[in-house]
């Protein structure tokens, strides 16, 4: 199956979101299917963990974020579901629901836009997140949602003891039609988006046909408090996937699906690409410790069609993780795996020494033990 057939499948799926406690241990499976939750070599599981998307480690803890892009096969084909944040303890393997929850904190207002006051709740159907501090110190989870909006979620994180909650501060919506994925908060207290294209299906299967030739189908959409949403000069990119931006807000990187997938480096004020580097179909992204950007994504050939027929089912294709020089926009391969346990890779964070790989599939992340030892 050719590449531009599994990116018009892919987009579908995005396009079907847009219509519409539980306690593991590292090594056992919860799901049906216990066999890509065993220990293989230099990988770990983290299981029951459905569909990890995007993964966020919490700065100082030994605990990660976990999306929840729940994708179900119906009778119809791919059916969205509500999914729930996750809390995963890369000690002892517990996984504990973060949002929407029984222990999730009274809402409050305040964070976004001051004409989105319904909190989403159970609603909630979570793509890319990101978390950050804002200028007072609390700390903010941004949330991609398709859940019965198209909208970004503000959330807060609030430690009590050894544990986290959560409490909806707030949302944006998007402008309709957009195709939302991926998001980087700003300084300030505003963020950046990632959306794909606009449109319909129909539009979706021509966005990636045209993506894969090198053309522009999406960008970018800024938003700041205070202010209207609306799109980044400079970002107009083929299929705008995974973004994040620079400690100093100077520069956003979008990871792109033209001709077989490139990150590019965008001056945020004059709205100028300033850098390009390729890499093989790049998903989400995030920073190392030492300030090197992280890209995880599937190798470079064609995407498995089997892999979107039943997305709880392992996707055990081969998965890379590359880590970019933002300075000289270099860009150098550091891990590859192909099988069980890894699932196709959407996203690869550090926490501590280790490299968390996430995935749009199947019922797990894992670790990779020792990678980041000798950035020390």
């Amino acid at each position: 199956m050719d590449y531009i057939r599994c990116l018009v499948l892919a987009a579908g799926i995005l396009t079907a979101l847009f219509s519409n406690v539980s306690s593991a241990t590292p090594g056992h499976a919860a799901s049906a299917s216990p066999e890509p939750c065993k220990l293989t070599g230099e990988l770990r599981p983290y299981c029951g963990v459905p569909f990890p998307e995007d993964l966020e480690p919490i700065p100082g803890t030994h605990s990660v974020i976990a999306s929840d892009m729940h994708l179900k096969a119906g009778p119809t084909g791919i059916e969205p579901q509500p999914g729930v944040l996750k809390l995963v303890d890369l000690e002892n393997g517990m996984v504990t629901p973060l949002y929407p929850a029984a222990s999730t904190a009274r809402g409050r207002l305040g964070w976004g836009d001051p004409a989105c006051t319904q909190e989403i709740g159970k609603a909630l159907l979570p793509h890319g997140i990101h978390l950050s501090r804002r200028q007072d110190g609390a700390w903010q989870l941004l949330v991609v949602n398709h859940g019965s909006r198209e909208s970004v979620e503000f959330l807060e994180l609030l430690p009590r003891g050894k544990r986290w909650f959560a409490r909806w501060r707030g949302c944006v919506v998007a402008p309709a039609s957009s195709h939302l994925n991926d998001v980087a908060a700003l300084p300030g207290g505003g963020f950046l988006v990632s959306t794909m294209h606009m449109g319909n299906s129909a539009a979706t299967r021509e966005a990636a046909s045209r993506a894969a030739k090198g053309e522009n189908t999406g960008f970018l959409w800024r938003w700041s408090p205070g202010s209207m949403i609306a799109r980044q000069p400079g970002s107009d990119t083929p299929m705008p996937n995974g973004v994040q931006v620079d400690h100093a807000g100077r520069y956003a990187y979008i990871n792109t699906a033209s001709q077989g997938g490139d990150v590019r480096k965008l001056d945020l004020a004059s709205g100028q690409v300033v850098a390009t580097v390729a890499v093989p179909n790049p998903d989400n992204a995030s920073w190392t410790m030492a300030g090197r950007l992280l890209v995880g994504g599937v190798a470079a050939g064609p995407k498995p069609m089997a892999c979107f027929v039943d997305p709880a089912a392992p996707c055990p294709v081969p998965s890379e993780v590359y880590e970019i020089d933002v300075k000289a926009m270099t860009a150098q391969r550091i891990f590859a795996h192909t099988g069980a346990p890894l699932n196709a890779a959407t996203v690869a964070v550090q926490a501590d020494d280790d490299l968390l790989i996430g995935s749009c599939f199947g019922d797990s992340f894992v670790a990779v033990k020792g990678v980041f030892r000798a950035d020390e």
